[in-house]
């Protein structure tokens, strides 16, 4: 399982086929994978006119069991930020140096600025209580779509030297974990952290959300 299933077509199906073939690899796999209740990604990629592959890898990660997240700061390197591709080496990078320095996560940021993390998106509110992200060229994360859809959000930079005086909640968020909130920045710990009451609403309406869209794929024994 941890290597995923995958099942692959020779043409193009609609929704409900891919659906049903997602039901298939389940139940041939069901017992091996011991799959019931586990959350699971669905990765399509289309390889050709005719041809796509299905893949399913368990959704988890090493955020699951944490309430917050300590972040670090990192001048980074950012070629093209809006293609996910091209920022692999330098995301590995960054997050190498959070474990070093016992971080969960490390917010990269470019002259100074705070933009995004290694492997999601930052959002904050600051002083006057208004959530904001920062603007420019972004990798454009499904869970920071919703939030912006969602939710008022001021587009503004952050100086990475402003954060004590301009950041009283912050969280980054992904479609692995959803929205995590950030207790630490560095070395300073934020003053909402405690609580992070505006990001649980926050995490309470993506949470509902998700469950709305949740697809049952069926007992796998059946």
């Amino acid at each position: 399982i941890e290597q995923g299933l995958v099942a692959e077509s020779s043409t193009l199906h609609s929704a409900d086929s891919i659906l049903e073939r997602l039901r298939q690899v389940i139940a041939q796999d069901s017992e091996e994978a011991q799959l019931p209740n586990t959350r699971l990604r669905i990765r399509i990629v289309i390889r050709s006119a005719n041809s796509l592959e299905i893949s399913l890898q368990p959704n988890s990660s090493s955020w699951d069991n944490l309430d917050a997240l300590r972040v670090i700061t990192t001048e980074a390197s950012r070629p093209s930020a809006t293609l996910k591709s091209t920022l692999i080496q330098e995301s590995l990078r960054a997050r190498a140096l959070a474990e070093e320095n016992s971080a969960d996560e490390a917010i990269l940021t470019q002259d100074g600025y705070l933009l995004e993390g290694a492997w999601s998106n930052f959002f904050f509110f600051d002083a006057q209580d208004s959530l904001c992200t920062p603007p420019g060229a972004l990798l454009p994360g499904i869970t920071r779509a919703f939030v912006l859809e969602n939710f008022p959000v001021e587009q503004r930079k952050l100086l990475e030297s402003d954060v004590r005086t301009e950041v009283r909640e912050a969280f980054v968020c992904n479609s692995t974990s959803g929205i995590m909130p950030i207790s630490h920045i560095n070395d300073w710990k934020l003053p909402n952290s405690a609580q992070s009451l505006k990001t649980e609403e926050i995490t309470q309406r993506y949470r509902a959300l998700v469950e709305s869209e949740a697809v049952e794929l069926g007992d796998a024994s059946q």
